[in-house]
């Protein structure tokens, strides 16, 4: 996760990086989400309809305070679609 945001950073070091995020229970989340939100200048909390797939409150209440500023708030996040979140999220790139 570090090497593939840090590979982006490099790559393209005048864009904004906008990540889309989601995991299963079965993984590190917390680390994860903290490295992409250090590491992003906006995010973006996604939940597949697998069955271990980690609800979009809990990824949230896993974020410190001081980084859920770079989280971009859906009005109705828990049932919103991951295709209507990516239209969210092209309309906010290209507004």
């Amino acid at each position: 996760m570090v090497q593939f945001l840090e590979g982006l950073q490099e790559r393209y070091p005048t864009r904004n990086i906008l990540t889309m995020f989601g995991a299963g229970d079965e993984k590190c989340v917390q680390q994860m989400l903290l490295q992409v939100v250090n590491r992003s200048h906006s995010v973006v909390l996604v939940r597949s309809k697998h069955m271990r797939a980690v609800p979009e409150a809990l990824l949230w209440n896993s974020i410190p305070d001081e980084s859920k500023g770079v989280v971009l708030q859906l009005t109705d996040q828990e049932n919103t679609t991951i295709a209507e979140k990516m239209t969210f999220v092209l309309d906010y790139l290209t507004a």
